[in-house]
């Protein structure tokens, strides 16, 4: 029997504001992704992992409150926890080099819609290193 292979279900958003988070949900459902979210806030979107078989997370880092321990820490518990791999969105490239051994992809601010969907589509599958 030859499996199937591994394609990207399901995504966790994490955007704060409403007007970009209502584009990415747009954006990826226009493409075929479920998408649970936009969650605002790290222990909402913890809690949505914990609820939601899920495939991956696209975090915007500038805005998880540093009392949630900031969009960084998110992403790794989301990684350690549920095995997802994760998208980091940021405004600052210098924090994106920072964050790179974080995430499975990062992309800076502005990108477009495609560039997002095109990092959703590398991501390694589960089990894999990527």
């Amino acid at each position: 029997m030859i499996a199937e292979p591994w394609t990207l279900k399901t995504v966790l958003l994490v955007e704060s504001d409403p007007d970009v988070a209502d584009a990415l949900l747009e954006g990826l459902t226009d493409a075929g992704y479920g998408v649970v979210g936009p969650y605002r806030t790290a222990a909402a979107a913890e809690a949505g992992a914990a609820l939601h078989l899920l495939d991956a997370a696209v975090i915007d880092v500038d805005h998880v409150a540093p009392s949630e321990g900031g969009g960084a820490a998110l992403a790794e518990r989301l990684a350690q926890r549920w095995g997802l791999r994760v998208i980091l969105l940021t405004h600052d490239p210098d924090r994106a080099r920072a964050l790179a051994a974080r995430a499975a992809g990062i992309l800076v601010k502005p990108f477009s819609m495609l560039q997002l969907l095109d990092a959703v589509c590398r991501l390694p599958a589960p089990g894999t290193k990527g």
